[in-house]
């Protein structure tokens, strides 16, 4: 019995404790489908507060800046701007859009 509740507690590592006593699942990735073909997995953590994505190579954390309308992270110079299921990912400086029109899957 001792072997089975082992294998148990090494089966659940795949989850995170979050405190008041009860486990939840690691966030999940929202999946995005830009006009131009472009995917991009975005996973948001604390709350929505950052975003987290690989693009170009590279793992990217944005954290939320100001917005007047939806949400929007920032991050250097990497701007990922979503508003319900639609969203867009641009360069700071020079202003410009690299992929629009992505959908969440």
């Amino acid at each position: 019995m001792p072997l089975v509740l082992w294998i148990l507690g090494v089966m659940g590592l795949g989850w995170v404790w979050a405190g008041g006593g009860s486990l939840e699942q690691a966030p999940k990735p929202v999946q995005y489908r830009c006009a131009d073909g472009f995917s991009l997995a975005v996973t948001y953590l604390e709350g929505g507060q950052l975003a987290r994505f690989r693009y170009g190579g590279r793992t990217y954390t944005l954290r939320t800046a100001l917005s007047a309308d939806g949400a929007r992270y920032v991050s250097g110079n990497l701007e990922w701007w979503t508003r319900g299921n639609r969203a867009f990912l641009a360069t700071l400086r020079p202003d410009k859009i690299l992929h629009r029109d992505c959908l969440a899957q």
